[in-house]
């Protein structure tokens, strides 16, 4: 190769978001499958997938590249995660999740998609006190009365979202979480 060939391989692309980002290669026969699997959502059947696998094998790259496809396509993207060099609070990935998805919409829409279930979300994002002071108190059930009211007013809150466009939703690094 001559030396305009050579610099110009060597010389980043224009417009690259993130030089950080590895680039993404070998894993398209997984990505296409998430794809379908996106696609398969964005008809109304709704779906969940887990990556798994040994440390280091490219889950989080994977769900990175594949967040970015599903953003356009016009799919919403929130992700939630632990670290793993820190402690991990009680529903910290959620925390995350809800913090992300608070952060994307408009105050009045804030209201609307948090709902009834408020109160309940409250209890692991204590910042939806300040915001809608009319939510009212964490409701006083037992822990595991709890925790299914809490992945219920999730459930609904990401239900509503999903009306106006596909959600996509991203978990890294569960293995960190609390119990």
């Amino acid at each position: 190769t001559n030396d305009a060939q050579r610099e110009s391989a060597s010389t980043p692309a224009v417009g690259s978001r993130d030089w950080s980002i590895p680039p993404f290669v070998g894993r398209e026969v997984l990505l296409s499958s998430l794809e379908d699997a996106l696609a398969l959502a964005g008809r109304g059947s709704g779906q969940a997938v887990m990556l798994s696998g040994e440390p280091g094998i490219g889950k989080s790259r994977t769900a990175q590249e594949f967040g970015d496809r599903a953003r356009q396509k016009g799919a919403v993207v929130y992700a939630g995660w632990c670290d793993e060099s820190m402690y991990t609070p009680p529903y910290w990935p959620l925390t995350r999740l809800l913090r992300n998805i608070l952060a994307e919409l408009s105050p009045p829409l804030q209201r609307a998609e948090v709902g009834h279930g408020g109160a309940v979300l409250s209890g692991i994002l204590p910042e939806l006190r300040d915001m809608f002071p009319d939510i009212g108190p964490v409701p006083e059930y037992s822990p595991e009365h709890l925790n299914f009211e809490t992945a219920q007013a999730l459930f609904n809150l990401l239900h509503r979202l999903s009306d106006r466009r596909p959600v996509v939703i991203l978990f890294d690094d569960l293995h960190c979480a609390d119990e």
